[in-house]
């Protein structure tokens, strides 16, 4: 651990255990909110355990602001998350990767009350990723997905249709840089057409990346097979500038559990099948020597389960990169997102004044039609328009136009936009930094009590 962190953390320490002898709420609020964010810091970096009397004590804390001190509601959202953070690093010394960033869009909120006006996109406005969801058919029944609601089930986009889009997008300068991923509501791996698709995605614009998105459980041999063997091809390798190569393809497997009563209750997929795909995929790579980017994702639930599921990925498969995604309450029909718990500590307001990455979304269903982004699964009609008859870069224009509102705050844009949770690990982690910085001013009056603006 850096010194700097650790001597804050000493003297952070210090101010807790004479947190019940400050008598204004204001030196209470600043101590505990520097405390959180040091601890959440240092635990990023490190190995780090808080001493249980330590973390007693803000707790106890946290609850008696939340019950009985006037704050605003960005305080409140901020202690809220505070209280979950800590409480979970009380019981297994670490936290969920979901609160990590509900807590840090709550910090970010406290030190820029405006939000971030920046705009995120260029002035051309093309999309950055682009769903292609070459036909609705999947293997699983994950509780988490829309899948079951779908009135597309089934249907697969025409080699035409395909061919129609590419064409649209050909439009697309040819210095821009851009993701296809094959899916959407769907298992790619069931499509035969996949190690075609990938080649074609790939050879149509020099600055297309191509991602696969599966759940691991299907890969047939030969598909696999035929898509590792355009490893050997330029194509595939794009040069960088100290004439160093990466690839343009890359591979996400979503196995989210590592147990396996956890696993086949949330996916209703055999896990001892998946898991062999996996050490399949990598026992060829390893073998091979190709090095293209593999990732083991899970959607964050729990601080418990995104441990094991780190520890396990890095013991079984060391080729691969692990990741967390946040939790989202989805734009869906389903009740496992939008009633999980951890929802309820997610800070809805601090979320409004951010922008959102996936406005830079192309995503097109296998009926044709346009939806909002990744998190929309199609459910809701949005009448955003359809391939079939429009070009897709003007349906992007169209979804641009009525979706991202000048100020490109989510809480201007219309619904669901301007309720939605949904944010990737980016720059915001610098305003636990910020905001630590912010309570070591003795004369600050940043918290702001009482009623919010």
């Amino acid at each position: 651990m850096d010194k700097p962190i650790y001597d804050q953390l000493r003297s952070s320490a210090k101010d807790c255990i004479k947190l019940d002898n400050v008598q204004t709420t204001q030196e209470r609020l600043k101590i505990v909110v520097r405390a959180t964010c040091l601890i959440v810091i240092a635990r990023s970096n490190s190995n780090l355990n808080i001493d249980p009397k330590i973390s007693h004590i803000l707790l106890n804390h946290i609850g008696d602001l939340l019950y009985k001190a006037k704050l605003n509601i960005h305080l409140k959202e901020f202690l809220l998350c505070a209280k979950h953070i800590v409480g979970e690093m009380q019981d297994i010394e670490r936290y969920s990767f979901t609160n990590y960033i509900n807590l840090v869009v709550a910090a970010n909120k406290l030190v820029n009350p405006n939000g971030n006006p920046q705009n995120i996109f260029d002035e051309n406005k093309y999309p950055g990723i682009i769903h292609i969801e070459t036909q609705s058919i999947c293997n699983a029944k994950c509780n988490f997905c829309d899948y079951k609601s779908l009135d597309r089930i089934g249907t697969v986009m025409s080699d035409e249709l395909i061919e129609k889009v590419l064409s649209d997008l050909s439009q697309i300068p040819k210095t821009n840089k851009f993701i296809i991923q094959p899916y959407k509501i769907s298992e790619p791996f069931l499509d035969r057409r996949l190690p075609s698709l990938i080649k074609k995605f790939l050879l149509f614009h020099e600055g297309s990346n191509v991602q696969i998105i599966s759940n691991g459980s299907y890969i047939p041999d030969d598909s696999l097979t035929q898509i590792l063997s355009y490893l050997n091809k330029d194509y595939v390798w794009r040069s960088t500038s100290d004439s160093s190569k990466i690839s343009r393809l890359s591979l996400v497997f979503s196995l989210n559990e590592v147990q396996k009563d956890k696993y086949e209750k949330l996916m209703k997929l055999s896990f001892e099948k998946t898991v062999k795909n996996l050490k399949n995929i990598h026992q060829t790579l390893e073998s091979t020597g190709y090095r293209i980017p593999i990732y083991l994702s899970r959607v964050s639930t729990s601080a418990k389960g995104d441990r094991n599921f780190t520890e396990f990925c890095e013991k079984e498969f060391p080729l691969f990169k692990n990741g967390l995604l946040k939790l989202n309450n989805w734009s869906s029909t389903n009740t496992y997102s939008t009633n999980h718990q951890q929802l309820s500590y997610e800070p809805l307001q601090a979320f409004k004044v951010l922008p959102c990455k996936r406005w830079h979304d192309l995503s097109i269903m296998s009926n044709g039609e346009v939806a909002l982004c990744c998190m929309d699964s199609g459910i809701a009609k949005l009448n955003l328009g359809n391939v079939k008859t429009h070009d897709c870069l003007e349906l992007y224009r169209r979804k641009y136009e009525k979706f991202i509102p000048p100020d490109n705050k989510r809480g201007s844009s219309s619904h669901p936009c301007n309720s939605c949770t949904y944010q990737q690990r980016d720059e915001l982690v610098l305003q636990l930094n910020n905001l630590v910085n912010v309570c070591e001013q003795k004369h600050s009056n940043f918290f702001l009590l009482g009623k919010s603006n």
